[in-house]
């Protein structure tokens, strides 16, 4: 059975993203879900945690007005930070190659931020959550090959670590579901949180909640339907 919602018998999101590694990461959360795409323009900010914030809010209220009240509408955002430069989606297969070739022998920051809003409550909260990703050193026709694939130009920082791209890490200090594209735990703490979401929100136990806390997380942002800061 899925996860319940406080009042309701199952709870379900809106996710306002056609990435398949979103989709699989809820189903196994096993959370019901319907998909929504946003027509968001994404933007990069010089920093990393504002960027992926801003983003998140943009999709979610993109969808806003094709759903219900009880719906929770979800989105996400996610960038690479590297030698302190934010990478988004690459425009070219050759800053694909060039984002690549940053990271060969060294190290970046995955920042991933979920965005939960309530078309009930007109409120939102966003959780952000950030994992470090240690990486092989490799070459220029290693890059130009995985480049070749076409999986690198719809990830951020030219890296799909969930699917081929992971054979470029060497390891990862944090949640494996932050660097994918959706965190488990900033998921589940944004569905559930009361302030924002009201009654419509996952129903979580006091255990489970306190087992969700860790220090990869930052604190919670909240936001009204216009997208602005509370």
């Amino acid at each position: 059975m899925s996860m319940r919602a406080v009042g309701q018998n199952e709870f379900s999101v809106v996710l306002a993203s056609v990435s398949p590694q979103r989709r699989e990461i809820l189903e196994e959360l096993d959370i019901a879900f319907r998909v929504i795409e946003p027509q968001v323009d994404e933007i990069n900010l010089p920093d990393a945690m504002e960027t992926v914030a801003v983003n998140a809010r943009a999709k979610a209220l993109a969808v806003v007005g094709s759903c219900r009240p009880e719906d929770v509408v979800l989105g996400a955002d996610t960038v690479l930070c590297v030698n302190g430069h934010v990478r988004g989606k690459p425009a070219s297969p050759e800053e694909a190659v060039r984002y690549l070739m940053e990271l060969s022998g060294g190290k970046a920051v995955a920042w991933t931020g979920v965005a939960a809003f309530s078309p009930d409550s007109g409120r939102g909260v966003v959780r952000v959550e950030r994992a470090e990703v240690c990486f092989s050193v490799f070459s220029a026709e290693a890059a130009a090959w995985y480049v070749g694939t076409g999986e690198p130009l719809s990830r951020a920082g030219a890296l799909g670590v969930s699917r081929l791209g992971e054979v470029f890490v060497e390891s990862i200090r944090g949640s494996h579901s932050c660097v994918a594209g959706l965190p488990k735990r900033a998921t589940l703490l944004a569905c559930s949180d009361a302030n924002a979401l009201g009654r419509h929100r996952l129903d979580l136990s006091p255990a489970v909640y306190n087992l969700l806390q860790w220090p990869w997380l930052e604190p919670p942002q909240y936001f009204s339907s216009g997208g602005t800061r509370l």
